[in-house]
């Protein structure tokens, strides 16, 4: 028994003092290692941002929806955001807009239904030469956007 804990000690002694003894390769410190993982984080991230779409309100300018995304019938929609340019905002309110769509939130929604609501938005402020509008968009996180803009040569 004597002798195996004998041999065992002698074993780690003869692996550590050769791992005490390994030369580091030249180039290779703390700093360098240090700005090659800085560079490595830098060079990801970049390819992360260039790679994931980008998932967000359509512009107010983007043509109007023809189909829902994936060939869908319909969309479960949880909110609906009335999205509209600064300068109609004094002819529009929060609360006009809420009682507009607030029968359209938390339903099944078909392409149809969605255009029937920006029909009706566009009735009620077409006194104001505004129109509403469905853009094209991926109704991510169940939300659903519709552009309110001036109609041509009303503003």
């Amino acid at each position: 028994m004597l002798k195996k804990i004998i041999a065992v000690y002698l074993v780690e002694i003869l692996l550590c003092g050769s791992l005490f003894a390994a030369q580091i390769p030249t180039g290779q410190d703390a700093g360098s290692t240090v700005k090659e993982y800085t560079k490595e984080k830098q060079r990801e991230s970049t390819f992360e941002r260039l790679t994931t779409p980008k998932i967000g309100p359509p512009a107010l300018d983007e043509e109007e929806a023809e189909e829902l995304p994936y060939g869908a019938e319909s969309v479960h929609i949880n909110k609906i955001i009335v999205q509209r340019d600064v300068s109609i905002d004094d002819y529009v309110t929060e609360d006009e807009l809420d009682s507009l769509v607030k029968d359209y939130e938390n339903k099944t929604l078909s392409l149809q239904d969605m255009k029937e609501l920006a029909k009706a938005i566009t009735q009620e402020f077409a006194d104001k030469g505004l129109k509403a509008y469905i853009p094209k968009q991926s109704f991510a996180g169940e939300v659903m956007y519709i552009n309110l803009i001036p109609e041509k040569n009303n503003f």
